[in-house]
């Protein structure tokens, strides 16, 4: 009997969507039902109008009086506790909620928190015309006041991420929480197939940004000069506290060098780092590309082998210490940038026939220059990035408070070479054959 009249019930509403439409014959209707001109006056007027009641037939939800008199209470006929009347009829609603987590008023069997039970003048019976208004109703309004709003939000459809009944994901989302971005920002997707994909994409846009608002652009949780902090504090408490200051973070930030959410290079950066560089330091891209020698690194495009590129105490942001003077005292860790690749005995012996091939004869002549009190950094002679004269010596360097620059000029032979230099006389050198000097003679 009772699914006789589920069948019953199921027959009549679609009548009534039929019917609908002819508002004589609902007129009719509802006169022959409880719309009288002594009940329920207008109840039957609105735009949208819920099917049973269009079709006169008010008992499918609510339950007769006796000998047919209008009830006092009009009570719900077979209610359910939880699900509610409603899903007798809203089938396809009921079987899309099994098993999934359901929205407030569904849970407590109240639909009429959000639809008016009889008419109105919003589609889907909605007691309000404004979803946004529906909503916050319920939930707090502490989105729509940012500065920055998401399109859905500030267009007041909800419903573009949210299931208004019930879904399988965390907030009733639509989809989850790694993809449910996608559905609008498709062209997104594809960065998840690139060589880095930065952590938080693989796990949640809601990392970074957030999904209704924000008082940030691109609805970010904080200020992009901060936001990083979160995941990388380490990092940018070793930037606040570094002498030496990539120029690039406190011009761009994090973003003028990385991607933030994929990239075809290691570690999110926008180009290969050989190349990356270099957008900013046009001056040294002119020299490298105008120069026949480059330093080892510089040719390998690996500035980050002598460079921090966010932040370190040595000049320049160096990673190791390099004197900024051009004479300095000898001491291996006064070197330590030149030696972490080069070999740190190379000045230690005053003759030598292995440790370098600058020497006369056996006489080491990096030994002669550099190890003494009134020893020269290395780049007293030898460019540090690209030069056009072998052994990366220098054309010239910068020399005395004047800058005046001390020139030098060097002719590199098979066993030997000639240095005409700013700081002495001409002077020859010769590994195979000693060249022998005089107070006549510079040199030979």
């Amino acid at each position: 009997m009772k699914g006789d009249s589920l069948l019953m019930r199921r027959i009549i509403i679609i009548c009534a969507y039929a019917l609908s439409a002819f508002s004589v014959y609902n007129c009719a209707m509802a006169q022959d039902s409880c719309i009288t001109s002594e009940c329920h006056v207008g109840i039957n007027t609105a735009e949208f109008v819920h099917g049973p009641l269009a079709a006169g037939e008010c008992t499918v939800c609510h339950v007769r009086g006796e000998n047919d008199n209008p009830p006092d209470n009009h009570d719900l006929s077979d209610y359910k506790e939880g699900e509610g009347l409603c899903l007798d009829c809203h089938e396809k609603i009921a079987i899309f909620m099994e098993d999934k987590k359901k929205h407030g008023p569904i849970e407590d069997g109240e639909c009429i928190v959000c639809h008016d039970p009889h008419q109105a003048d919003n589609r889907f019976l909605l007691i309000e015309n404004f979803l946004p208004d529906l909503c916050f109703n319920c939930h707090e309004d502490n989105i729509t006041t940012n500065k920055y709003v998401h399109g859905p939000v500030a267009a007041g459809d909800c419903i573009v991420c949210h299931n208004p009944h019930a879904s399988k994901n965390d907030f009733l989302l639509v989809s989850d929480r790694l993809t449910i971005c996608f559905n609008c920002h498709g062209e997104k997707k594809d960065d998840l197939k690139k060589k880095w994909v930065h952590q938080p994409m693989k796990e949640s846009c809601e990392k970074c940004h957030e999904p209704h608002g924000s008082q940030f652009a691109m609805h970010l949780k904080d200020d992009k000069a901060t936001l990083c902090r979160d995941c990388h504090e380490k990092f940018v408490d070793k930037l606040n506290h570094s002498k030496s200051k990539h120029s690039a973070i406190a011009k761009n930030g994090c973003l003028g060098c990385h991607f933030p959410h994929a990239s075809d290079y290691d570690n999110g950066l926008r180009e290969e780092k050989s190349h990356l560089c270099l957008t900013c330091h046009e001056k040294m891209e002119k020299k490298i590309l105008s120069s026949k020698y480059l330093h080892g690194p510089v040719k390998e495009g690996d500035c980050t082998a002598c460079h921090d590129p966010h932040a370190t105490n040595y000049a320049d942001h160096l990673v190791s210490f390099f004197p900024d003077e051009f004479y300095f005292s000898y001491d291996v860790k006064n070197y330590a940038m030149c030696f972490g690749c080069h070999n740190n005995e190379i000045a230690t012996e005053q003759f030598t026939e292995t440790l370098t091939d600058f020497r006369n004869g056996d006489l080491n002549l990096h030994f002669l220059h550099v190890n003494r009190e009134k020893g020269r950094s290395c780049k007293a002679c030898h460019e540090v990035h690209a030069g056009n004269q072998p052994k990366h010596i220098a054309r010239e360097v910068p020399y005395g408070k004047s800058n005046w620059m001390l020139p030098i000029k060097f002719t590199k032979t098979e066993t030997g070479g000639t240095c005409v230099v700013g700081c002495h006389k001409p002077k020859s050198y010769d590994r195979e054959k000693p060249v022998k000097y005089d107070d006549k003679k510079s040199s030979k």
